[in-house]
């Protein structure tokens, strides 16, 4: 039961930072509209397994659960842009606009995300 509440309690904790990078965007592209933040999406996107890497005793299949939900905040984040007209920027891909470069840096954030999720960690001596 312990493991369990610990599971939980880093899993919240993990989804939190990926709410808050998410709100972070959100807030700089309402101040700069007009303008692209690349990097924006793949770092909502694995900030919630970047946390899980740090702390120990949630199973693989949480850190996955982990990955998956911090690319569908980065991805529901980039939605909710697009919607009110604050994706508006350029893009660096060739193709599509700002959204879908949003959508291709969440998608390769979440490929890192499962990757650092279940790379194995280092036993502590």
């Amino acid at each position: 039961m312990k493991q369990v509440a610990t599971s939980i309690r880093i899993s919240a904790n993990a989804i939190g930072y990926s709410l808050g990078f998410a709100l972070l965007w959100f807030v700089v592209a309402a101040v700069q509209p007009g303008t692209t933040f690349h990097l924006a999406p793949p770092l909502v996107a694995v900030a919630a397994p970047s946390v899980y890497r740090v702390q120990a005793g949630v199973s693989r299949s949480t850190a996955i659960r982990l990955a998956v939900g911090g690319a569908a905040v980065a991805a529901a984040t980039a939605g909710l842009l697009a919607m009110v007209g604050l994706l508006d920027g350029p893009s660096l891909l060739p193709f599509g606009g700002a959204l879908i470069e949003s959508l291709v840096g969440v998608m390769v954030g979440g490929l890192v995300g499962v990757a650092v999720a279940v790379w194995p960690q280092p036993v502590s001596v």
